[in-house]
């Protein structure tokens, strides 16, 4: 551009540069999730007032707002999202975030405004691809749940936005000492199952009043022996009459994964994409030297952007960094990649456990297939829904029986 057009500008130059971003991920494949946006700095001023008054009104009004902040947060478009959530970036969108929050709490619909206006002004270019509709520029740290939280962005984070996670939490603690429980109604915990058109269905009813208080929840499934549980998968839940019912389903499919003739499986957290599409992550162990051994391994996972139609529109791979944060991963040759599966024994503690002794080629990891495989009839196996507050703290309902 500079050759052709010396005396181009910083915002001509930086929509090429965008443009130029996602034409190399579609053609590495990185297409589904890319997206590269030009901020004015000149304007970011006025955006960082807007959110700072935001972030005051709805801090002045958090023992009313908390749970649907929290809930906003959980619906909004993430970056940096790994294969756990003690890896997540917990970065979400901004422009989705302030407009969920307001359709949650009315009051902050002014505020919304004022954000969703400075941000347009100050969001100069927006490059995407793929499923990455939503996302309207820049993104916000918010972790829906204390645990989640690092301390260190206290160091780095600005002073209004610091402030009002900390009301967030703060509020979550205190209402826990006059709001209803967040308990489910169920005896012993198990929740209610039935199978109908190859799904095998749990639904679990919160007590009255402790929906109000849900931030989080998710369903797992997997399949018991001996005293053990073995997660090989997560899904969403969707719920019911104004979010007292909780559901999930599974339709009893393992993931393979194969790279050549090796073959073993592996756990498949899925998510919805705001695209219309699905989101496969599968964590790995990762070993630099190749030598597969304990749990000296690297965090990883594979990120697996799918469309509406189960094709692959992107696929990376990643690790967690020494900070804490995620990064792209590129294998060191002669590496290896093991599926992590999570196993939790009689005792109820839980741990990631490697599915096999070896490992597939890592340098190579763009070859691996995956596939799905149907449970066999009398398979026992275990289904959960969990929901969780902002301090974490929530209750569960399970489900187990033999696969039809």
């Amino acid at each position: 551009l500079l050759a052709g057009k010396p005396g181009a500008g910083p915002a001509e130059l930086g929509t090429v540069l965008a443009e130029a971003f996602v034409k190399q991920a579609v053609a590495k494949n990185e297409s589904g999730r890319a997206m590269l946006s030009l901020v004015d700095l000149a304007k970011f001023g006025a955006l960082e007032t807007a959110v700072e008054d935001f972030a005051r009104q709805a801090r002045e009004g958090i023992g009313a707002f908390a749970p649907g902040l929290g809930r906003s947060a959980g619906s909004s478009p993430a970056f940096g999202k790994a294969g756990s959530p003690d890896q997540d970036a917990n970065l979400i969108d901004l422009a989705s975030f302030v407009s969920a929050a307001a359709d949650e709490c009315p009051a902050l619909a002014p505020r919304r405004d004022s954000v969703l206006r400075s941000l347009a002004s100050a969001v100069t270019t927006i490059r995407k691809e793929g499923s990455r509709t939503g996302p309207a520029g820049i993104s916000v740290y918010f972790p829906n749940r204390g645990k989640d939280y690092d301390p260190s962005y206290a160091a780095e984070g600005h002073p209004a936005w610091i402030e009002l996670l900390s009301s967030y939490y703060r509020s979550g603690t205190e209402k826990r000492a006059t709001a209803v429980p967040l308990r489910f109604d169920a005896d012993a915990n198990r929740g209610e199952l039935d199978f109908k058109d190859g799904l095998l269905r749990l639904s679990g009813a919160l007590n009255p009043g402790a929906e109000e208080s849900v931030v989080d929840s998710g369903f797992r499934f997997g399949i018991f022996d001996g005293g053990e549980t073995v997660f090989l998968g997560d899904d969403e839940v969707w719920s019911e009459d104004g979010g007292k019912v909780l559901r999930g389903s599974w339709d009893g499919t393992v993931l393979l994964l194969r790279q050549g003739a090796r073959e073993t499986w592996g756990y498949l957290s899925l998510s919805s994409d705001e695209g219309g599409g699905s989101r496969y992550s599968i964590p790995l162990a990762y070993f630099k030297d190749g030598r597969i051994d304990g749990d000296d391994y690297d965090s990883s996972y594979l990120d697996l952007e799918v469309d509406a139609d189960g094709g692959i529109v992107s696929s990376t791979l990643y690790k967690e960094t020494v900070d804490g944060m995620t990064a792209e991963l590129r294998p060191a040759k002669g590496s290896r990649l093991v599926p992590l599966v999570e196993v939790v024994d009689a005792g109820g503690e839980s741990a990631f456990a490697r599915t096999e002794d070896w490992g597939f080629d890592a340098k190579s990891w763009e070859s691996i297939e995956l596939d799905f495989r149907e449970l066999g009839t009398g398979t026992q196996v275990y289904v959960e829904i969990y929901a969780a507050d902002s301090t974490g703290d929530g209750d569960f309902v399970f489900g187990k029986t033999e696969w039809p």
